[in-house]
């Protein structure tokens, strides 16, 4: 009998053990990096593949990216607020786009401005978190 108890003692104290090892380890929380999809379409809905544009935030601070295929651009957002986005056309060769359904998009931002020397500064609503559609009127 004696035997018996101190094989259990022993399994409880090995199983106590490990229960408070793994109670007390700590993982790091995991970073929570939002993101910001903006895409670029002109008022055909055909993207802009390749476009230079400068993604403007809060306190001054700007970013340069290029769209991809899709026109889009993912902005990481690490507590910063994106304010606006410029598109720059100069010297800009249109490849192939591809076509964007407007009705995939909660937020759509038509731009009604000519641009101004080649450019366009798009205002980003202060509401949008994820993603938005840039409709642009001119077709290049």
């Amino acid at each position: 009998m004696c035997g018996y108890s101190a094989r259990a003692a022993f399994f409880l104290a090995v199983a106590l053990t490990v229960g408070v090892c793994v109670a007390a380890c700590k993982t790091a929380p995991r970073a929570d990096t939002h993101f910001v999809h903006t895409f670029v379409a002109d008022m055909f809905h055909i993207s802009y593949g390749a476009l230079p544009c400068t993604v403007h935030f809060e306190h001054a601070e700007h970013e340069t990216y290029r769209t991809d295929i899709n026109g889009r651009i993912t902005v990481p957002l690490g507590g910063r607020r994106v304010i606006g986005v410029s598109y720059d056309f100069t010297q800009y060769q249109r490849p192939s786009g591809r076509l964007l359904a407007r009705k995939d998009f909660l937020h759509v931002v038509a731009v009604r401005d000519a641009p101004h020397d080649g450019k366009y500064a798009v205002e980003v609503p202060v509401h949008v978190t994820r993603t938005c559609l840039i409709l642009l009127p001119r077709k290049i």
